[in-house]
């Protein structure tokens, strides 16, 4: 299932890219290929929906739980477009409909995003980490651009190349405080990509673990089944 999840989060990612380009004109969605991709991911997710809604026991939950989900697989730029050849709306209301219906697309992918994503941050309290880092980061960019005389924007910059320990070289610290600053951000470096290496791995054992659980109960449950018919027999 989680295998399935991480397919969901790459066509989600996908989704939201190909969204961004088109609103800025970069590619444009109503062109092949990028109109057959949109539709086919569109497809999957109202596929995952509409099953996940049929397999639900309380579907008010569902429905109430899953509103990102239901806006992602609603298709507004082909509304729109019968609603402009239906001449119902201005052309100058219907551009800004229409980067409207844009903005609804990538904010309910980013929440169906957001929820698949959620429990893979969750494992080995990733995501606590993860808060850290933004924290750090966010204070080393401070410290750096008023010690090391430099606009914030640059420092920021720096501090997310020295975290990544791609350190480009084009900013380097002069200052002693600069210089631990780049020490501290190059640990925080080390830690979140050997964390992330464990979150990897413990996320899928985790699933391993959960399927021999199931088997163990499915067995225990023939098991028990077979002594009930047993006992039928006998009587």
């Amino acid at each position: 299932m989680k295998k399935y999840d991480l397919f969901i989060i790459a066509l989600a990612i996908t989704s939201i890219s190909l969204t961004i380009l088109d609103f800025t004109g970069s590619i444009s969605l109503k062109e092949s290929p990028y109109l057959q991709i949109d539709w086919s991911i569109l497809g999957i997710f109202a596929y995952d929906y509409i099953f996940r809604f049929t397999k639900a026991e309380n579907k008010a939950k569902f429905f109430r739980q899953n509103l990102f989900d239901l806006l992602a697989i609603i298709p507004f730029d082909s509304m729109l477009s019968f609603f402009r050849i239906a001449r119902i709306f201005r052309i100058t209301r219907m551009s800004k409909m229409f980067k409207f219906a844009k903005f609804l697309r990538v904010f309910g992918i980013s929440g169906k995003l957001g929820s698949r994503l959620k429990v893979f941050f969750n494992t080995n309290g990733f995501i606590y980490l993860l808060y850290t880092s933004f924290a750090l980061i966010f204070t080393s960019s401070i410290i750096y651009s008023n010690f090391e005389k430099i606009p914030f924007a640059q420092a920021v910059w720096w501090s997310i190349v020295t975290t990544t320990t791609v350190g480009y070289g084009d900013i380097s610290p002069v200052t002693s405080i600069g210089k631990i600053t780049a020490i501290i951000l190059m640990l925080l470096g080390i830690s979140i990509i050997g964390m992330l290496s464990s979150t990897i791995v413990s996320f899928f054992n985790n699933e391993k673990d959960e399927t021999a659980e199931l088997k163990e109960e499915i067995k225990n449950l023939n098991t028990k089944l077979d002594l009930l018919i047993q006992k039928i027999d006998e009587k």
